[in-house]
């Protein structure tokens, strides 16, 4: 659920933790972009006490620019990606032809990443840290023109992440050429069961586990995939 309502650093987790799986290659540039901020902060915090020169920061910033640029190409085409499912995704969990989108923010002023980091020299020093760049990117899921962090209800939260995981497996089963196995622990909670029907009919082209407190008398599934703990014991029955 935070996901879609907490903090910037989740989603940009959750771009990162996908493009790892995708692209060899994505696992070195990010630790090479991390390691070279950690550096450039380093060294801002050392302008600012008067043990190194300001520039020294061009030689951090032409390293942080490389792998900058290579981060932001590979999470734009992950963004639109995952926009191409999820919408479909959306509507069948919800049943409603409710628009929703992405809106990737890749925080830099302008174009020129340099350019942008030379004009914030001054502030950087202050603050000893790096305020443009990749490590603060964010993406917005909107619901009907509307950001859904402020007016989308539970269900249609939970409703939204489950949009953007099948979305995820979509491109992940694509890559790979073969299902995924699906764990869900409690994703009923919040959905109707129009919405939970929906669900499990989305789940039935791969292995998937689901796990709940309860199941309304109205969904469908067939016994023999319905298993019951009680008192610590696996049973078969409804």
């Amino acid at each position: 659920m935070e996901l879609v309502k907490g903090a910037p650093a989740l989603r940009r987790n959750y771009l990162d933790s996908i493009l790892i799986r995708l692209d060899k290659t994505y696992s070195h540039e990010l630790n090479r972009y991390e390691r070279t901020l950690k550096q450039r902060n380093a060294l801002l915090k050392r302008i600012n006490e008067g043990l190194s020169r300001k520039d020294e920061l061009e030689i951090w910033d032409a390293e942080l620019e490389k792998h900058a640029l290579i981060l932001w190409e590979k999470r734009t085409v992950l963004i639109k990606e995952i926009q191409s499912f999820f919408e479909t995704k959306y509507r069948k969990i919800s049943k409603k032809e409710d628009k929703v989108y992405l809106e990737y923010m890749p925080k830099k002023d302008t174009e020129d990443f340099s350019a942008d980091l030379r004009r914030r020299w001054e502030k950087d020093i202050v603050i000893g840290s790096t305020t443009v760049g990749p490590h603060r990117d964010d993406f917005i899921v909107y619901l009907n023109d509307k950001e859904a962090s402020e007016y989308a209800s539970q269900g249609e939260t939970r409703s939204l992440v489950l949009s953007l995981k099948f979305s995820e497996i979509k491109i992940l089963e694509a890559k790979h050429n073969t299902n995924v196995t699906l764990l869900m622990d409690d994703v009923f909670s919040e959905l109707d069961h129009i919405r939970q029907q929906a669900l499990l009919d989305l789940s039935l082209s791969r292995q998937t586990f689901i796990t709940t407190t309860h199941i309304d008398e109205y969904i469908k599934i067939s016994e023999e995939n319905l298993y019951r703990i009680k008192s610590g014991k696996l049973i078969t029955e409804r």
